[in-house]
């Protein structure tokens, strides 16, 4: 296509010598011979070369190159003058002409001239669109690689108002509400918050169909709201920021206050740009969504833990709220629970200045903000406090000097357990992405808060079945006892008694009495083996020593028996334990090591069995420790399935708040470890409810046996020995 050019001057013989001359080089030739007529035909039509005579009818050639500038796209231009001055040669290359030459201009001069202004014209425009590719290369890379929305808009205007050479670039924003669109970038400093409400009309029609709005002279466009033209502006292109036909906002670009004619490679650019816009803006949309979920997720982990690791139900609150008020960006909340029964809040946690009912504890009232709260169980936002019209005067006078309030209640299986509410000093409209955050903590606060009430309700239960199994193994070891003495102080002494009667009379029957004397020394074997079978139970039972002597004389005699009766070799060692322990505590030591020693005889097939006793701080460690074959470890919890001996260890172990071990591997030995505490630590609930059945009352059980005097007569005289 040839290049076209465009001769102005007022002299017709010259102009038809110019256009003869440069229709012979192929070029497209029009003519002009005014400079209104010149800027008629260039707002029209494009051309690449103007050529202007200085002296005009209406003017110099310099000031019609000052309005030839203003065209898009602009031509390159070359002055002609009869009148050469070097004030105005100088003055015509500073406005960017692109040479100077003086009337009659020679044939070669002039078509030099004209190469080298449409050579020119070719670098400005390889200039202009590296410069387009470079933004295109920044906005493609701030998409990809930007996650802040503030920073990937102010780069992008700013480098849209570069390549256009435009003063300002706008770009607005529509509200989650889709109520206004709110100026989020600009490359001018503007001094006050710029929003627009969205009415239906001509503009907003044309921006939802994704038709760009292009406005010549805007002061006089009806179209626009008075807000914009407050900035002063004259020619303006408004474009649609669309994603998938969701209008995201505007991307708006004017001259000032200078006219300003845009082409379609202007507009094409803008819309260009308008459609990355809408994929970086979603793209950093959807990472912050990630970030408020991650963000999210990690708040109720963190709840959750809380309740988990500490089991306070203040603590939980104050996470919560903490967390609340620092995500929502607000300037107090208030999270309390109430009691479900009686609706009377019980415990509060604030950040700044208390939103909860003040004075005394009472129910909440059905007409009260959190009342209206709890028995809607929905969450309530208020953008505006004084000109809510649901709410109560008496409550618009608590809240005085608070703006706006968001509260959702705190609610478990259908029942409301408290009221989460936060508030701000100034206006504020939450948004459903705000407002279901603040559902989500709260349902959390709630979960977890039930989860603490029932980890103590179970706590309390195992505490309570604990001091009831100590009571059942009390009264067993107090009936223990009771046998042990009634039989060792009556069957034993009486039998005792028979048996030295039985000497006495074996002493005086004559020795010719050889079947008598027979049967009463068959009659004293008898006695003196019950005594012996008396004596074993009475060890079994209760043994004497463990009340009169303490644990390790016990432990002593028993290891004594063991040692004879089964050929092992047993050693007892103490370490730090010098004064007696608990009477609680030493039976349940002597019953772990009679039932371990036991369990060694059966299975061990020991040589050699080490007995350890040793207090560490505030804890006895009982260690018994064998040679024999040992056995797997890792079937441990089978074995105990099957063997009562075990399971009888770690049930006694558990009741004393201990911890149980046992170590082996096959081949080499086993040690059965216990280490009890001297006080058990138990967790008692702050706050439990009342049972729901009718209350159990428990007489205490008296283990104290009655017992009788034992009235033996002595023999008049001991037998020989």
């Amino acid at each position: 296509m040839p290049e076209r050019i465009l001769i102005i001057d007022d002299e017709p013989h010259l102009v038809i010598t110019l256009e003869e001359i440069l229709r012979q080089e192929g070029y497209e030739v029009d003519s002009a011979r005014t400079g209104k007529e010149a800027l008629e035909k260039l707002r029209h039509a494009p051309y690449d070369v103007a050529i202007i005579d200085h002296h005009l009818p209406d003017g110099t050639g310099l000031s019609l190159q000052s309005e030839i500038e203003k065209i898009q796209p602009t031509p390159a231009t070359v002055l002609l003058t009869g009148y050469a001055s070097i004030e105005t040669a100088i003055e015509a290359l500073r406005r960017g002409v692109s040479d100077y030459l003086f009337k009659p201009a020679h044939p070669e001069e002039l078509k030099r001239s004209v190469r080298q202004a449409l050579e020119r014209k070719k670098i400005s425009e390889a200039v202009t669109l590296q410069r387009k590719m470079e933004l295109l290369y920044q906005v493609g890379r701030s998409i990809t690689g930007e996650t802040e929305s503030d920073a990937f808009l102010k780069n992008l205007v700013e480098k849209l108002s570069e390549v256009l050479a435009l003063p300002r670039c706008l770009l607005f924003l529509l509200t989650e509400e889709r109520e206004a669109l709110v100026l989020n970038a600009s490359n001018v400093p503007v001094e006050r918050e710029v929003r627009i409400p969205v009415r239906r009309g001509v503009i907003y029609d044309l921006l939802h169909e994704g038709k760009e709005v292009v406005i010549d002279d805007a002061q006089k466009d009806r179209r626009l709201p008075s807000l914009l033209k407050k900035l002063h502006l004259r020619s303006m292109l408004i474009v649609p920021i669309l994603l998938r036909g969701n209008l995201l906002g505007v991307l708006s670009v004017d001259s000032g206050e200078a006219p300003h004619r845009f082409t379609e490679s202007e507009v094409k650019l803008v819309r260009f740009i308008a459609d990355q816009a809408a994929v970086g803006i979603e793209n950093i949309r959807f990472c912050q969504r990630e970030r408020d979920k991650a963000k999210e997720f990690g708040l109720l982990a963190e709840i959750a833990t809380t309740g988990t690791e500490l089991h306070e139900e203040r603590a939980i609150l104050n996470l919560a709220i903490e967390k609340a008020v620092s995500l929502m960006r607000v300037d107090a909340g208030t999270v309390f629970l109430i009691d479900p029964e009686r609706w009377i809040p019980t415990l509060s946690v604030s950040r700044g200045p208390s939103l909860a009912p003040t004075g005394r504890p009472k129910p909440l009232s059905p007409r009260g903000l959190e009342g209206m709260i709890a028995l809607s169980q929905k969450p309530w936002a208020i953008p505006n406090i004084g000109s809510e019209k649901k709410l109560p005067p008496s409550e618009r006078g608590r809240l005085k000097g608070w703006a706006s309030y968001l509260g959702v209640p705190l609610v478990y299986k259908g029942t409301t357990r408290g009221i989460l509410s936060i508030a701000t000093r100034q206006p504020r409209s939450f948004v459903p992405r705000e407002i279901a955050l603040m559902n989500s903590i709260a349902h959390q606060v709630a979960l977890t808060i039930e989860n603490v009430r029932l980890y103590k309700l179970n706590r309390a239960h195992q505490e309570e079945l604990r001091q009831l199994s100590l009571k059942v193994l009390s009264t067993q070891e107090d009936e223990r006892r009771r046998i042990s003495r009634e039989l060792h102080d009556a069957m034993g002494q009486g039998l005792l008694a028979l048996k030295l009667h039985l000497e006495i009379l074996a002493d005086q029957i004559p020795p010719e009495m050889a079947s008598q004397r027979e049967e009463i020394g068959e009659a004293h074997a008898i006695a003196t083996q019950t005594i012996e079978e008396i004596r074993r139970l009475v060890a079994d039972l209760r043994p004497l020593k463990l009340d009169d002597l303490g644990l390790v004389p016990t432990l002593r005699g028993l290891i004594k028996d063991f040692s004879r009766k089964f050929k092992i070799r047993t050693t007892l060692k103490r370490v730090k334990l010098y004064r007696r322990l608990p009477s609680d505590m030493e039976t349940m030591i002597y019953r772990i090591v009679q039932e371990a020693l036991t369990n060694v005889a059966k299975h061990a097939r020991a040589t050699q069995v080490s007995i350890w006793l040793e207090r560490i701080e505030e804890q006895v460690r009982v260690r018994v420790i064998d040679n024999g074959v040992g056995f797997d470890a890792t079937t441990l919890a089978r074995r105990r399935a099957r063997r009562f001996g075990l399971v009888g260890i770690q049930e006694r172990v558990d009741l004393m708040g201990g911890v149980f071990q046992i170590l082996s591997c096959r081949g080499r030995g086993t040690e059965l470890r216990v280490e009890l505490p001297f006080e058990p630590a138990v967790q008692r609930p702050e706050w439990l409810p009342p049972p729901s059945g009718p209350e159990l009352r428990r007489e205490p059980i008296s283990t104290k046996a009655t017992k009788r005097p034992l009235s033996i007569r002595r023999p008049r005289r001991l037998p020989p020995h």
